[in-house]
């Protein structure tokens, strides 16, 4: 979780030309990010990338990028050819030397560990976990993967239509919300959920994809928060939540091709609108970072994708990838 900034307002949107010539600054194969997260070293600073296909329309090969913010240039990639590689991959998340990585269309989660440390160019991944041989449990899409403080994984099944927390040692699933197969919308169903997070009081935010809401589950299973607004307000397939530090939730609505933060009262606070006509593109994730500024993913359909830091305040992009 992290604080939030009011600032209330409508956004200018980011306009096509500027997307194409953002996605063509990087050549040939481009990327097409999901998720991304901002990592430092005590001194440099570091955008971790999910590149979900590195060339549009082809065999959907991912990799994961670590790039230097200050130059924008990859300090490495991985694309976990000792595990058969990574097939439309849609996070990864670094905790001290391991990865975690959802590799959504092997139906698999996966960990590695950097034997030689995360922040050099040589990190020497090495393959040391794989949900397919030590669960007792199948999945299906897994579209979000996270560290939990236990020590377990916390892993957002989409079409099983389910969030799940397991025992890494044992592959046991100790905790879960939905039901495993069965898609709906009443207080203990989901339909297509994504990005599941994990907050500090134990609750759980999920973005309930198909049913146009966020949820936050607590520790029994009730759910403790709901967004689910109608007309002009309504959510359209929304793919990432985040609860910041003063209870405010930050939002990708993505075919509605806006971020937003809402309150805990529903009100919305803050929207940042991206062009979605055109280029077929829609935020996936969405982070506030530490420095006040919005750090999103911009996927592309019919083009390359891009990421982006903005401006909380003025909105101005500061920093984008490629």
């Amino acid at each position: 979780m992290r604080k939030s900034r009011l600032q209330q307002g409508w956004a200018t949107a980011i306009s096509v030309s500027v997307m194409m010539i953002l996605a063509s600054a990087c050549g040939g194969e481009g990327v097409n990010p999901l998720e991304v997260e901002r990592y430092d070293d005590g001194g440099t600073s570091y955008t971790l990338i999910t590149n979900a296909y590195g060339a549009l329309g082809a065999e959907r090969a991912s990799q994961i990028i670590l790039v230097e913010d200050s130059t924008k240039e990859a300090l490495w990639t991985y694309e976990a050819a000792e595990m058969g590689g990574l097939n439309f991959a849609h996070n990864a998340e670094i905790l001290d030397d391991e990865i975690l990585i959802s590799d959504t269309q092997h139906n698999r989660v996966i960990i590695a560990r950097a034997m030689n440390g995360i922040y050099t160019d040589d990190p020497g991944f090495e393959a040391i976990w794989r949900s397919e041989d030590i669960g007792n449990f199948e999945l299906d899409y897994p579209n979000d993967a996270n560290f939990l403080s236990g020590g377990n994984l916390l892993i957002t099944d989409r079409n099983h239509h389910r969030v799940i927390e397991v025992n890494r040692a044992t592959g046991e699933i100790v905790w879960q919300f939905g039901v495993t197969g069965e898609p709906g919308i009443d207080d203990s169903h989901l339909d297509g959920p994504h990005n599941a997070d994990r907050l500090s009081n134990g609750d759980t935010v999920v973005a309930d994809s198909n049913n146009d809401r966020i949820l936050v589950i607590d520790a029994g299973g009730a759910i403790a928060w709901r967004y689910h607004p109608g007309g002009s307000d309504r959510l359209k397939w929304p793919r990432d939540s985040d609860v910041l530090d003063d209870g405010n939730v930050l939002i990708a609505d993505s075919l509605s091709g806006r971020v937003i933060e809402v309150s805990p009262a529903g009100e919305i606070l803050w929207k940042y609108r991206i062009g979605v006509i055109a280029t077929q593109t829609a935020p996936y994730d969405v982070d506030l970072l530490d420095n006040g500024n919005v750090l999103f993913s911009s996927p592309g359909i019919t083009s390359s994708g891009s990421v982006f830091e903005v401006d909380y305040v003025t909105r101005e992009v500061l920093w984008s990838y490629p």
